[in-house]
């Protein structure tokens, strides 16, 4: 029997591939011959071979139809939109030709084209000049305007899926809803630019906190890629002048209720205006909505029923589809369905010759007054959502009904054109649906939409709420008891099997999640906030996702009172942390502790100290930090918190492995990190715990103790899938091996972790490996290989500010320098490297540097090398015995000859 992997990203061969959704099947007791049943071109035999990994097809050319995701947008498999994107990408990689394939297009990010679209040939035309117009090598910049409900987003989106525009740009398509007019705020640039960078591909850790630097990183990410960025609904110039790329093999087409001509001062903007239909392309449209639902329809009648809706695509299509599910049934014509909408909306109509925008909200009435009482209250209860979409789970929640009931519904409404939706069949699992801005605002002024207001948002709240804890609890089950205990009972949520659907959900969900919870702290939902906020607190935290972070635990705070917003801030305190903004971070973890002392909540207080002593810690700051982790450790040893305690010690045991060159006090430190947390079951603490020991016995050149305990510490970051540790582990094991002579071992461990942190995008870490193995390549006699790497590491250690890196990097570069006789830009490479070992007082990276120094130095400068290795030999006889003795006799073999 295979072994199934875990993840989704764990799948590296066909075989797996197709191992993975056979478990899918058998999970669900799906049969292969009902699912082939319904999917066209796809038979039973086809599945069967999938099942077994053979014959998966390649992402098919053009317009074809790409049957493999026809397979798995099949609503009883039931998977979420990150889910299908991920396995699609694994399909894309397992069947590409070389390694270096381009990825496939990201068509996915898309809305789906409308079915009914019709006429706009003079548009789609104009906009077809736009890639002549890119073959200049110019920046290619369109502004689409028109009021709402015009069709500029369906316009834009159809020309995007068009063959010839699939081909020129090579790298896809990236969609973003600004939000510019509606009942969401709008996206500021900075949160406009964000997600566009995780859209990219870049990890939550890598982005930048400042505005200006995320901003050079989405042109730098936009460099050497050809890209259609879709900007919708932006509101003025300067939500949108950021998100333009400076790289003319992309192109940018913004659409707006307004024109935007501000645009024109920093860029050369094509400006495309759209009006009504005309009265021929408004006719098409009715008349392909009547063909496919086999009615006819006369053109005196479309032109009736156009001319009432004044032209406008969205009026059109509701108008057309309350009448095809409801008037013409009951044998009422086209003509006197048009004549009814009217009746009650005069004043509307009448106005739509001066605001075409009044005939959507008059065919609204109309359509409104002939919905059936369940699908009015599903549309004014969808209204109130405060995310941007939804899926059946969360409709059913905010509807209280039944998951079967409400697919139905959402069917409906979708055929009545009152919803859109994303890949998928209406009320499928892994469906996103969404409602038009305009009947948004329309259903939430609706005189009949209080009534269930109140209700509607607590099931919602609790939906949220109880689902992101079920899914925190399968992805984080070692510190379940931390969150909050619920009964999910009478809570309308989905079942999530494992941890690959429970991330999945997680990720899916994850705007909607701050929304909610930034909509709750608005309406002082205090409690609903604060459990939110301690629920994703770990998925926030190990998954890098610090702006949203930052978001949730500012709505806690804001809504929080006594304790719970002592909490709040020391969540905020930690953020503010992971975003490098010390000084607020100490600012929030000092209220934290005042709030912790007042309410007398002595856990509550050891956590804010540890956060306080975390932020001198990451400015060295030593003796400050140590003095607030031993008092946390005391606080924590009254308390009897055994976890508290595990997690104090290793903190501890890191601050004096960096300051103190007596290695003694900081083993036993993590020593006992590792029992308490090896008693506590806790993979997550007894990983770190294990890898800081790994590194401090290395450091005091006990090198096979040091390896036995990195690798249990690997073990422990495999078990729960820490891939930042499994990268930082992975690369220190691989310099010990290479410390200790056994070069082949040592770089097969550092090629893993070159990769982890290459996939991962893990730029803090980059640094680290590439160092690790130029270092071991300089041990194996190889400082020309060794170079690169090194200047690499410089790169990414100056962007980042990181000192130690850096300082390694110098140590390495000036080796290599000295060996090849260019003794100059040997020492300035040296100075450099202990000028920043001394800047950071780090007591085993000065002695590492001054050491190196001594061994370059020898031969050629031998006062020099005499200097440092006096120096280093000090600081080694409390670290490192060893090397200490073997300094001392080199010095008096000199002090001899």
């Amino acid at each position: 029997m295979p072994t199934i992997v875990d993840s989704i990203d764990d799948i590296v061969t066909r075989r797996q591939l197709g191992d993975w959704l056979r478990n899918r099947f058998e999970t669900l007791g799906l049969r292969v011959v009902d699912i082939a049943d319904d999917l066209a071109g796809v038979s039973k035999a086809t599945i069967y071979n999938w099942l077994k990994g053979n014959n998966i097809p390649k992402p098919p050319k053009g317009d074809a139809i790409d049957r493999f995701y026809l397979l798995l947008s099949h609503p009883d498999l039931g998977l979420t939109n990150g889910q299908r994107l991920a396995l699609d990408q694994v399909r894309t990689r397992l069947t590409s030709d070389t390694e270096s394939a381009r990825p496939r297009r990201p068509m996915r990010g898309l809305p789906a084209d409308i079915a009914t679209f019709s006429g706009r040939e003079s548009e789609l035309r104009q906009l077809d000049r736009l890639l002549t117009a890119r073959r200049t090598n110019t920046i290619v910049v369109s502004a689409v305007s028109g009021i709402g409900g015009v069709g500029k987003t369906a316009l834009v989106v159809r020309w995007a899926h068009r063959k010839t525009v699939l081909d020129t740009f090579i790298d896809g398509s990236l969609y973003i809803n600004l939000h510019g007019f509606g009942a969401l705020d709008p996206l500021t640039d900075r949160t406009a630019l964000y997600q566009l960078l995780l859209k990219l591909g870049v990890k939550p850790g890598e982005i930048p906190d400042d505005t200006e630097a995320m901003a050079a990183l989405y042109q730098q990410t936009l460099d050497d890629t050809s890209l259609l960025l879709i900007l919708d609904n932006a509101r003025e110039e300067a939500q949108v002048r950021p998100l333009l790329p400076r790289n003319p093999q992309c192109t940018a087409i913004v659409t707006s209720r307004h024109r935007l001509a501000g645009l024109n001062v920093s860029h050369d903007v094509t400006h495309l205006h759209l009006d009504q239909l005309t009265a021929k392309e408004s006719g098409a449209l009715l008349s392909k909505m009547f063909i496919a639902a086999g009615v006819t329809a006369s053109p005196e009648e479309t032109s009736a029923l156009a001319a009432r809706c004044a032209h406008l695509p969205l009026a059109l299509r509701i108008a057309a589809a309350a009448y095809l599910t409801s008037d013409q049934p009951g044998g009422v014509s086209v003509i006197d369905y048009a004549r009814s909408l009217g009746q009650g909306d005069l004043a509307e109509l009448t106005a739509s010759a001066t605001d075409p925008t009044s005939a959507v909200r008059a065919v609204m009435d109309s359509s409104y007054r002939r919905l059936s009482p369940d699908l009015r209250r599903a549309l004014l209860l969808l209204a109130q959502h405060p995310g941007a979409d939804y899926d059946v789970h969360a409709a059913a929640a905010i509807m209280d009904l039944p998951v079967r009931r409400t697919a139905a519904i959402l069917t409906m409404l979708h055929r009545l054109s009152l919803i859109e939706t994303d890949n998928g069949s209406p009320g499928s699992g892994g469906t996103r649906h969404r409602m038009h801005d305009l009947l948004v605002e329309y259903a939430r002024r609706h005189p009949d939409g209080g009534a269930e207001t109140d209700e509607a948002g607590q099931r919602l709240r609790d939906h949220h709420l109880h689902t992101a804890l079920q899914a925190s609890n399968l992805c984080y089950p070692f510190d379940a008891d931390r969150r909050p205990r619920l009964d999910s009972e009478t809570v309308r949520m989905p079942h999530l099997v494992d941890v690959a659907e429970a991330t999945a959900w997680l990720d899916d969900n994850r705007d909607n999640l701050i929304a909610v919870a930034e909509h709750a702290a608005e309406a002082g939902i205090g409690d609903h906030v604060g459990a939110l906020a301690i629920t994703l607190f770990r998925y926030l935290d190990t998954g890098c996702h610090y702006q949203d972070a930052l978001r949730l635990h500012t709505a806690a705070f804001t809504a929080a009172a006594g304790h719970d917003r002592g909490r709040a801030a020391n969540q905020l305190a930690i953020t503010y942390e992971n975003l490098g903004d010390h000084a607020r971070a100490r600012d929030c973890a000092r209220h934290a502790i005042a709030i912790a002392r007042r309410e007398n909540r002595v856990v509550d207080e050891v956590t804010a100290v540890s956060t306080l002593a975390r932020a001198y810690l990451s400015q060295a700051k030593y003796p400050r930090a140590a003095s607030l982790y031993r008092y946390a450790l005391r606080l924590a040893r009254r308390a009897d918190h055994r976890m508290y305690t595990a997690w104090t010690l290793s903190n501890l045991g890191v601050v004096t492995l960096r300051s103190v060159p007596d290695k003694t006090q900081t083993i036993d430190y993590f020593r006992q990190a590792v029992d308490l947390n090896r008693e506590l079951d806790s993979p997550v603490g007894l990983s770190i715990a294990q890898g800081n020991l790994g590194l401090s016995l290395e450091l005091q050149g006990q090198s096979e103790s040091a390896l036995e305990h990195y690798e249990l510490g690997l073990a422990a970051a495999d078990e729960v899938r820490d891939r930042q540790q499994q990268t930082r582990l992975l690369a220190n094991i691989g310099r010990l091996l290479g410390k200790m002579g056994r070069f082949p071992e040592a770089h097969s461990y550092l090629d893993r972790s070159v990769r982890l942190a290459d996939d991962l995008k893990l730029v803090t870490l980059r640094g680290n490996v590439l160092n690790n193995t130029a270092v071991t390549l300089i041990a194996e006699g190889r400082p020309t290989e060794a170079l690169p790497l090194a200047e690499r590491a410089l790169t990414l250690a100056t962007d980042l500010d990181d000192r130690i890196e850096q300082a390694i990097a110098h140590q390495v570069i000036g080796t290599v320098m000295h060996g090849r006789g260019d003794h100059d830009a040997g020492c300035r490479a040296h100075d450099r490297a202990e000028e920043l070992a001394r800047s950071v007082t780090e007591c085993n990276l000065l002695a590492e540097v001054l050491d190196a120094i001594g061994s370059a130095c020898a031969d050629h400068d031998p006062a020099r090398a005499e200097r440092a290795w006096r120096e280093s030999a000090t600081i080694y006889r409390q670290m490192h015995p060893r090397r200490a003795a073997a300094i001392d006799r080199q010095l008096r073999e000199w002090e001899l000859s």
